[in-house]
């Protein structure tokens, strides 16, 4: 579904957010896949620092773990990040390297697996000085959120989330539920996709910006906390 505007979204964010970590630092990576952008985080915080790596299809994990045992500071984790601790039904593509919480988010399916599922707040508890969260979860963004309270009130944290308003709804909330979260707790946009040079925009802004979006449409969000 990887679109050629999400593509750029991710490397523009992806830069800026690069630039913003030190060594030393510890990033948390929601949907860490095979673990490519896990390795250029650990590259960058270097081996005092500490990458949690987070991929929910246990196959997938499986090749996170070995792309990454080169980088001493990375640790994968094989479940799904949600609302609540638990089980949940994860829909995965015949090329077994997408994955959802929704059916309707995953093209060509091969079946589902049973996953457990921890929450954002969990997982954050166990990355010494944490620095960074990506999340990149097909869909689950805003449910993600609605178990990240207390990583959502911590400050300094630079979050990098994509925003892909059809893939949001087929996981049961909206765009306006996952902007609300970050709206509400002093948050602003630092950069969205390969618009870097703008100024901030507003969330109204931002939630007016991507209403017609449609289908695969989706970008990076680039997002810290408002001075």
């Amino acid at each position: 579904r990887r679109s050629a505007h999400g593509a750029l979204g991710v490397l523009h964010a992806m830069k800026a957010l690069l630039a913003r970590l030190a060594q030393g630092d510890g990033v948390l990576d929601i949907g860490a896949n095979v673990g490519t952008m896990a390795q250029e985080f650990a590259a960058k915080v270097g081996p005092l620092g500490h990458v949690l790596a987070v991929e929910p299809n246990p196959d997938v994990a499986a090749l996170c773990r070995r792309n990454t045992a080169v980088f001493g500071c990375v640790s994968v984790r094989a479940v799904a990040v949600d609302w609540a601790d638990g089980q949940a039904e994860l829909y995965v593509g015949t090329n077994h390297t997408h994955s959802s919480l929704a059916a309707a988010n995953v093209h060509s399916q091969s079946g589902t697996v049973t996953v457990d599922t921890t929450t954002l707040d969990a997982l954050a508890a166990g990355v010494p000085k944490l620095a960074a969260i990506k999340i990149d979860a097909q869909g689950a963004e805003a449910r993600i959120l609605q178990g990240g309270a207390a990583c959502l009130a911590r400050p300094g944290l630079i979050w990098m989330v994509e925003l892909w308003p059809d893939g949001v709804r087929a996981c049961g909330s909206t765009v306006e539920a996952l902007l609300e979260a970050f709206a509400t707790t002093g948050h602003r946009v630092l950069a969205m996709g390969k618009m870097l040079t703008e100024p901030a925009r507003t969330w109204d802004g931002l939630a007016a910006h991507v209403a017609s979006w449609h289908g695969h449409t989706h970008t990076n969000l680039l997002i810290g906390r408002s001075a």
